[in-house]
């Protein structure tokens, strides 16, 4: 269960984070009671949207992801 390259550190990191905070986010909102509330359902979205684009990210990272972590894309 070792990830060696930078490439593979990067993509664990990214897509195992933006799921547990999604999930979390909702755990939370469910638990406090707010999850029925307009603003929660609109925040959740965004929080759903952006996991989606931090996963986008792990695998086709931007230019400046790149030169700086020395990551790679799948193409």
């Amino acid at each position: 269960f070792r990830v060696e390259t930078m490439t593979q550190k990067y993509r664990v990191l990214l897509v195992s984070w933006s799921i547990v905070i999604w999930f979390l986010s909702a755990s939370i909102a469910s638990f406090g009671g707010f999850s029925d509330s307009d603003v929660w359902q609109i925040l959740n979205r965004l929080i759903g949207l952006g996991a989606a684009f931090t996963i986008l990210f792990a695998y086709q990272p931007p230019a400046w992801i790149k030169r700086r972590f020395g990551v790679s894309s799948l193409t």
